[in-house]
């Protein structure tokens, strides 16, 4: 049985979209989305391979059929599942009930919004018996993750993957972003300027705003207003901002789908309301350094709650709570009004640190513990690979690079590393790594930067980030070998299975134990001068070959070396 993997979603949704590349970049997959109506911004699956879609029949919104969905269980190449489940689709449930009952030997994984909090009868009872059969979930946050695991689903089965939008090209416009008079221009004041980016629906609870707006006019507290979004509650809200004779403060934009056109708007406002669930809103304004003010009650909010910190990142008050939401706009205003650019930096960094691609495929551990261990697939990411190089599948290569005919064995995880060319590196390879503080009250990642580990984020400290590794041309490592972050290894150095490497060491050199020690030179000074003079791994392949024929006899390579040269 192969180890093709079997993705099905509902949608395509835009916000998915550099995780779906990414997993289609790296593994042999089939994708199967559903052809429903939704509202979401759907990305352009033809960038994914082997697409197909199926219908749909009956109301999402009540129950509904997949049409062709169970046969899927009967493919004999598929072997792993990665599944949004649907609570008000039958035939997931059959689905489910088919492939726990008669398919254990096969790996069902979830991707869902998870528990909660507010579930209870009948539907708790099924959520939870779908959680529990499954080989592993993978939650939107960490609540989620926290309030499974206290209903007793086991912690090693719950991964959490942070929702992110178009992080690379919004975080290359933010980089050359600017403050501008757009709103002073407008509205043709210097008041602040309260927005809000998403669709202008019901559910959003926008006509808070516009009443909040009114009442704080009347404190004397002026807000601009602006509204980035189309949707049903349009027309009912402009004719509300009428009444209340706030069409001065209140700007009506539209909807937006430039992405440049949203982060002039999202920089220049001074802070987000969003009264209803939060969603991507949170996500698009905390981007483009833009706090966030939404309610409180947590077990109706969206996952993306969790990227608020109160006064640091934005704010919460009492859901439906009219007076605490005016209290809340107010007091931020009163406090922070001052540190523009200081919360401006706090929003950069919680979405620099927790709510991108690079976050979902690391530290949620998508990679490190799903596609390692069920499919054992390589994860690689912002590096640079000569094409000619080769890594084997259950390592992880991040931020680094590797020359021309060097090669990385199995199971290996290399983080902030430079390899040169001709290397040849066993399994189980390990490099890098994070570096924990000895001389604080913790040591636990937690409080600082990512919050790794555990994946639970309580802190925002800085820590001293991780030094680069070097690893010379012509190097050979062992079996299981351990190189500490910021070590250089010299080129035509070996080192021994099993060691572990905590210094530099020297070109040419034969290392092995704990910690390494050098136990001799591959060659004498005069030859290894001679070696690293003649700088052979730059050579191209032709001449290579020609000298091939030599490599087992340095003396006469480097004589015949120097008559090519």
């Amino acid at each position: 049985m192969s180890k093709k993997l079997c993705l099905i979603y509902n949608t395509a949704p835009r916000y998915r979209e550099a995780i779906f590349r990414a997993i289609d970049n790296e593994y042999d997959c089939d994708w199967y989305f559903g052809k429903t109506k939704s509202d979401i911004k759907e990305m352009d699956t033809s960038l994914l391979k082997n697409v197909t879609y199926y219908k749909t029949y009956g109301n999402p919104q009540k129950w509904y059929w997949k049409r062709n969905y169970l046969r899927l269980l009967f493919r004999r190449d598929y072997k792993n599942y990665l599944i949004l489940p649907e609570t008000r689709s039958i035939s997931d449930w059959v689905f489910f009930i088919l492939a726990y009952t008669f398919f254990r030997k096969k790996h069902f994984y979830l991707w869902t919004h998870g528990w909660y909090g507010k579930e209870s009868g009948y539907e708790a009872k099924m959520k939870l018996w779908l959680y529990r059969n499954a080989s592993g979930t993978f939650v939107y946050g960490d609540r989620a993750k926290m309030l499974l695991i206290e209903q007793g689903i086991p912690q090693e089965k719950l991964f959490v993957i942070h929702n992110s939008l178009d992080y690379d090209i919004q975080k290359a416009i933010r980089e050359n972003i600017k403050t501008s008079s757009i709103y002073n221009d407008h509205f043709q004041n210097s008041s602040p300027t309260i927005i809000f980016i998403g669709r202008l629906t019901k559910v959003k609870k926008l006509d808070m705003i516009v009443d909040a707006l009114a009442r704080l006019r009347n404190k004397g507290e002026k807000y601009n207003m602006v509204f980035v979004g189309d949707g049903s509650e349009s027309d009912n809200l402009k004719v509300k901002v009428k009444s209340l004779d706030l069409n001065d403060q209140v700007w009506f934009y539209g909807a937006s789908y430039d992405e440049k056109t949203n982060a002039e708007l999202i920089y220049n406002a001074d802070l987000c309301v969003s009264p209803g669930n939060v969603g991507l809103t949170a996500m698009h304004a905390l981007i483009f350094g833009c706090p966030v003010i939404t309610h409180n009650y947590f077990e109706w909010q969206m996952p993306e709650y969790e990227a608020i910190h109160a006064g640091n990142t934005g704010d919460f008050f009492k859901m439906d709570d009219i007076d605490d939401l005016i209290a809340t706009i107010s007091k931020w205003f009163a406090v922070k009004s001052d540190k523009r650019e200081e919360v401006r930096k706090a929003c950069f960094k919680e979405i620099d640190t927790n709510w991108n691609p690079y976050y979902l495929m690391t530290l949620s551990y998508l990679y490190a513990r799903f596609f390692k261990k069920i499919l054992r697939g390589k994860s690689i990411l912002n590096s640079q690979i000569n094409k000619t190089a080769k890594i084997y599948s259950g390592t992880e290569f991040y931020d680094s690079s590797i020359g021309r005919y060097s090669y990385i064995g199995y199971d290996s995880e290399v983080h902030s590393c430079d390899i040169g060319s001709f290397c040849s590196i066993a399994n189980g390879f390990v490099v890098g790594g994070a570096k924990h503080p000895l001389n604080w009250v913790s040591t636990s990642p937690v409080f600082y930067n990512v919050g790794g580990g555990t994946g639970v984020h309580l802190g925002d400290l800085n820590i001293e980030p991780l030094k680069r590794t070097t690893i010379g041309h012509d190097v050979w490592i062992g079996n299981r070998v351990t190189i500490m972050q910021g070590v250089t290894i010299g080129t035509g150095a070996a080192i021994g299975a099993g060691t572990i490497v905590t210094k530099d060491v020297p070109p040419y050199a034969i290392v092995a134990g704990c910690p390494a020690k050098v136990i001799r030179y591959r060659f004498d000074v005069v030859t290894i001068e001679k070696l690293l003079k003649s700088k052979w791994w730059e050579l191209d392949d032709m001449t290579l070959k020609t000298l091939s024929g030599l490599v087992s006899n340095p003396e006469e390579f480097l004589k015949n070396l120097d008559k090519i040269a």
